[in-house]
């Protein structure tokens, strides 16, 4: 995917590694049409179900074994949900030049800035209201979960938060190249990815 991008965009012929050159975007490695349309996009569609799955079974889990607060279920499921519909937004409308011809350039960029904020935002959200109840009824779990992950996925969504904010300060005060962009583009979603892998390494296997 990256050779294919930096090919017809950058004019480069050798491989990338973005998340320490960032020679690339993410947007720009997939905008090849074979790349997005047969790979990134169905990938996206892909993770959007695992995402809805993924928030569907917390969600049964709480209800059925915990006896917790339905409001507090309820806040992170539909949050988590409603992080899922924005993915696939980004994913159907990325390259798409009809969007382009039809509204103004201007307008179809702040459209999905707009979407892909809504859904780093509504992720954090949901993950941070997830833990926070698994937290709370951490001893009537006790069997069922590692005490330690739970802690360290806490203060690693803590920690994302904290980054994101960071990183919109930085960002919109300091006005920084391409390559420092598409550095923190990569790496951030790829520590958004840890926060969801860290939930399947809180439960112990039973």
């Amino acid at each position: 995917i990256h050779l294919d991008a930096l090919e017809k965009h950058y004019l480069f012929t050798k491989p990338t590694f973005p998340y320490i050159d960032g020679e690339i975007s993410i947007s720009a490695a997939v905008r090849g049409y074979y790349t997005n349309y047969f790979i990134f996009k169905p990938l996206i569609f892909l993770c959007c179900v695992f995402m809805l799955l993924y928030w569907y079974n917390y969600k049964n889990f709480l209800n059925k074994v915990i006896k917790t607060k339905k409001t507090e279920i309820n806040y992170f499921f539909i949050i988590g949900v409603a992080s899922a519909f924005f993915l696939f937004l980004h994913a159907y409308f990325l390259g798409r030049p009809d969007w382009k011809e039809l509204y103004d350039v201007n307008f179809y960029r702040l459209f999905r800035r707009f979407i892909i904020i809504s859904f780093i935002l509504l992720t954090l959200i949901a993950q941070l209201l997830l833990v926070i109840t698994l937290t709370k009824i951490r001893k009537s779990i006790d069997q069922l979960i590692k005490q330690k992950i739970l802690w360290i996925k806490l203060f690693f969504t803590i920690f994302l938060i904290v980054l994101t904010i960071s990183i919109a300060l930085t960002m919109g005060l300091v006005d920084h190249n391409d390559i420092f962009n598409n550095i923190t583009e990569w790496n951030y979603f790829l520590l958004m990815l840890i926060d969801y892998l860290l939930s399947f390494f809180i439960w112990k296997k039973t």
